[in-house]
């Protein structure tokens, strides 16, 4: 079957309706397969963020302590890095010589632990003993670090494009 469409108007339309059913269709099927493994409705949150985070809640069944200590809670967010999400450059090519292993199935650290209870300071004896390299890899106790990084002036140029650890910060 071929279609006469002589008015722009009529094509958007049938494209708007299409458009629309197949969105209705996935998304359907999405709320369906939701309500089937997690036993939440997807069109209750506002990103699919926010309904990871709940199922993987339900999925673990980990009780998540309240952290209280508002100077814990300022250096936390302090230390949120981020925000850019693009490179400018036409073409890049990786050339780090020291990712010769990397191997994208292996597992990254964004599948580790992450803290979730028993939120302290270190005493001042443990900060004296303290020793990142010591640190084994898969360790029950994780640490969260303020540190002062150096940013060479010789790197600011080279680094223009996607610059390491970008803060969040209003302009001046």
């Amino acid at each position: 079957m071929q279609l006469t469409i002589t008015l722009l108007t009529t094509n958007s339309d049938i494209y708007l309706k299409s458009d629309v059913s197949l969105f209705t269709d996935v998304f359907e099927n999405f709320h369906h397969i939701c309500l089937e493994a997690y036993n939440h409705d997807p069109a209750w949150y506002y990103t699919a963020p926010g309904l990871t985070f709940v199922a993987m809640l339900k999925h673990t069944e980990i009780k998540l302590q309240l952290l209280t200590d508002y100077d814990m809670i300022l250096m936390i967010e302090k230390g949120i890095r981020g925000g850019i999400s693009q490179c400018c450059k036409r073409y890049v090519e990786a050339n780090n010589k020291y990712m010769e292993e990397y191997d994208s199935k292996s597992e990254s650290p964004l599948s580790r632990p992450l803290p979730y209870a028993n939120f302290r300071w270190l005493s001042p004896d443990e900060i004296r003993d303290f020793s990142v390299n010591e640190i084994p890899e898969y360790n029950e106790k994780g640490y969260i670090l303020e540190v002062d990084l150096e940013y060479p002036t010789s790197l600011h140029d080279e680094h223009s494009d996607l610059p390491l650890c970008p803060e969040n910060k209003a302009p001046p």
